[in-house]
């Protein structure tokens, strides 16, 4: 549905171009030169300045048109940053993230995973759509939009671009301490519901890293997020079958792995999300360990799967490019061999996780703490670990914790950059 408002300057070419021949128009003429008159129809939501449209797929503008805009964008910029000069830099990082955006409209007329071709109204983005189908559809959508989202980020070096606001720059910094109290004080300017616990959970967090007792802030915390906890995640609510707050914002949630497949790209617009607890239904593995959006977890707990996972969803894991952000994992329970464990330890995307937990499985090689007196505890670890770290090299989550007291690390500790 189409909105009228003020079209971002890097915009306005394109879409001078392409509104004259929409469905979305009526034109009226009384005869040798009348005037055509144009009737549009309003949707109810006002979208950011720095966007095309609000949720709803476009009626002026067909997604072969946006893709081809956005082909248009990219190809004027060399895909290795470095080579730009630095003049140049901030017009190649602001026309990436308008390319990004083309793309992220493509996306609003997908239908089960797909653009149908009954999307595209404009003869050229038909004929690009025939000549390929594939690139509309969500796999290759998303892979694209994040290779052009790493592009602005080497160019910006905070990964956040010239026109990107506080909200979007927490979606691209999910760790960053410093975007969430920009947020904070753009909420609060604006007098928006949500600085509440925003402003609450910092508060918390500061205060936990200081030490003394915190429980009464934790409780009035805890009061506002049982009371409008559903409310504050808005959207994400009710795409998910749980969710929690951490520095005051959406960071955790919980849904099958065949719903984080068809929500991915849509749950990652929402909420900072950082941590990810999956359950059956699982969708094959070699599907879920394509979405792009998992290169945004800091960590990914899938226990519980069994058979579902087992030594094939550890070999697509081990695989996965997407995964080398990770810091902790848990497949407890999951029918793991040797097989299995043995490509998690040879992987060099895992090369960074501190804590892999194998808990229950048929192999299981992970690093324990033991109290050995009241109140001292110890690291270990099995005979296994250490014959994985002579086959394959060194690896953080097969080593004797350093820390046994806090072993294993806590999921939100490793969240913070």
């Amino acid at each position: 549905m189409l909105v009228v408002r003020r079209i971002p300057r890097r915009a306005r070419a394109f879409t001078r171009r392409r509104t004259g021949s929409s469905r979305a128009t009526r034109a009226r003429a009384n005869g040798a030169g009348a005037k055509n008159t144009f009737e549009f129809t309003l949707a109810p939501e006002t979208p950011p300045l720095d966007a095309y449209g609000g949720e709803r797929p476009s009626q002026l503008i067909c997604p072969g048109q946006f893709a081809q805009h956005s082909d248009e964008l990219a190809a004027r910029w060399p895909a290795d940053p470095a080579t730009l000069p630095a003049d140049k830099r901030g017009a190649a990082r602001e026309e990436l993230s308008w390319a990004i955006r083309d793309l992220e409209e493509v996306a609003k007329f997908m239908v089960d995973g797909a653009v149908p071709e009954a999307a595209f109204t404009s003869d050229a983005g038909l004929a690009l759509y025939r000549a390929q189908p594939g690139r509309f559809r969500r796999m290759r959508l998303e892979a694209r939009i994040e290779a052009y989202r790493r592009l602005v980020a080497a160019l910006g070096g905070t990964g956040r671009p010239a026109t990107m606001n506080a909200f979007e720059r927490v979606l691209a910094e999910p760790g960053s301490l410093a975007a969430r109290k920009e947020l904070l004080a753009e909420w609060k300017r604006k007098g928006d519901r949500r600085a509440s616990v925003l402003e609450k959970q910092l508060l918390l967090f500061e205060a936990e890293k200081a030490g003394g007792d915190v429980e009464p802030q934790r409780r009035a915390v805890n009061v506002e997020l049982i009371r409008d906890g559903k409310a504050l995640a808005g959207e994400l609510a009710g795409l998910v079958q749980d969710f929690k707050f951490q520095r005051g914002l959406v960071a955790e949630i919980k849904l099958s792995g065949a719903d984080f497949v068809a929500r991915a790209a849509k749950l990652f617009t929402l909420a900072p999300i950082q941590h990810v607890t999956i359950t059956l239904p699982l969708p094959s593995v070699t599907a879920f360990f394509e979405v792009p959006q998992l290169a945004k977890l800091t960590s990914l707990n899938m226990p519980l799967l069994g058979a579902a996972f087992g030594d094939a969803g550890a070999i697509a894991l081990a695989g996965c490019a997407h995964a080398k952000g990770l810091k902790w994992i848990s497949l407890n329970q999951d029918e793991l061999t040797l097989v299995g464990v043995e490509s998690l330890a040879a992987s060099t995307y895992l090369a960074d996780v501190a804590f892999l937990g194998l808990d229950g499985n048929p192999v299981d090689p992970t690093p324990v703490s033991q109290e050995v007196m009241e109140g001292r505890y110890a690291g270990a670890r099995p005979v296994l670990a250490e014959q994985l770290e002579k086959k394959f090299g060194p690896r953080r989550w097969l080593q004797v914790p350093e820390n046994p007291e806090d072993w294993p690390p806590h999921r939100e500790a490793l969240a913070i950059t």
